[in-house]
């Protein structure tokens, strides 16, 4: 019988800005800014609000937010330089990455996750590997450490990807622009 590492559920496949670093004790016990994560995830978990593009507010308030999505991604990499994408399935429970070096079962890692472009600071999480890398030399990663809130904001950002995805993959097929 195959172990769960907390790869059940949905997952989300992407191909992200990351920086995974080995996180000894010391790291660990800092933990991250759980207080941070949860507004971060709460914040690209809301609801946009849907007008016409018709509609003369609309289309100001479109253009307000491209500029304001592209002064956010500026800022994030002149914060951060260049963060190398990282191919990558995330599920609420922990994340299937490459992490570039060996990383056996049991060790402890620290990740710093950009979910959107325009995200001027990380997602910063601990991590425990799980086992063996798969196939294409990705281990398994589990969460340590997150709240409850947390959790469950990443698993409503997690299925409201999957939707996104599902309805552009949909409108491909149907041949809708």
């Amino acid at each position: 019988m195959e172990e769960d590492h907390g790869e059940t559920g949905l997952g989300w496949e992407a191909s992200l800005p990351a920086r995974l670093q080995a996180a000894g004790d010391a790291a660990r016990a800092s933990g991250f800014d759980s207080t941070f994560n949860e507004h971060l995830l709460r914040v690209l978990t809301t609801p946009e609000e849907q007008g016409s593009p018709d509609e003369p507010e609309a289309r100001g308030r479109q253009r307000l937010e491209a500029k304001v999505d592209l002064l956010l991604a500026t800022l994030s990499r002149q914060e951060d330089g260049e963060v190398p994408l990282h191919d990558l399935v995330l599920h609420a429970g922990g994340i299937r990455l490459d992490p570039g070096t060996p990383a056996p079962a049991g060790s402890h890692w620290r990740i710093s996750l950009w979910l959107t472009a325009n995200q001027p600071y990380p997602l910063t999480l601990i991590l425990e590997a799980t086992g063996e890398p798969d196939e294409s030399g990705r281990t398994f990663f589990r969460f340590e450490g997150l709240s409850a809130e947390e959790s469950d904001l990443l698993e409503r950002f997690i299925f409201q990807q999957h939707r996104r995805a599902v309805a552009a993959a949909r409108r491909g097929r149907d041949g809708v622009d």
